[in-house]
């Protein structure tokens, strides 16, 4: 995850180590307040344009990869393939089939229920 501020990176590492899991989170960078006063003052909330996250691709693909696990651990999608039937097993394909597309669209965004809204 690289937090960017006027096309600056001003963070760029685990979104974990940080506590940062939602767009609500990322409301402390992007809040301004004038220390000067007394309790400070917020002065400025900067937009989604001035402030935004750009995703890597392996943090994309493990988004994907729990969100498939989620309906599908590895136990279940083994014995689908092994012993489900032919409806069962299509069903699972479609389903990380659309997970697939969902990671390799341009610019997925984790946070905004797109990638959720994606149910088997």
């Amino acid at each position: 995850m690289k937090i960017m501020e006027y096309g600056l990176c001003v963070y760029n590492g685990d979104s974990k180590q940080i506590n940062i899991n939602s767009k609500n989170d990322l409301r402390s960078y992007k809040d301004v307040y004038d220390f000067n006063q007394n309790p400070p003052v917020l002065v400025y909330t900067k937009t989604d344009e001035e402030l935004y996250v750009i995703w890597e691709k392996h943090e994309i693909n493990q988004f994907a990869q729990d969100h498939i696990h989620k309906y599908y651990p590895q136990w279940k999608q083994s014995n689908i393939i092994r012993e489900g039937s032919v409806e069962d097993i299509a069903k699972m394909g479609e389903f990380i089939n659309a997970v697939r597309a969902w990671s390799n669209q341009t610019n997925p965004d984790p946070w905004n229920n797109s990638l959720q809204s994606i149910v088997p």
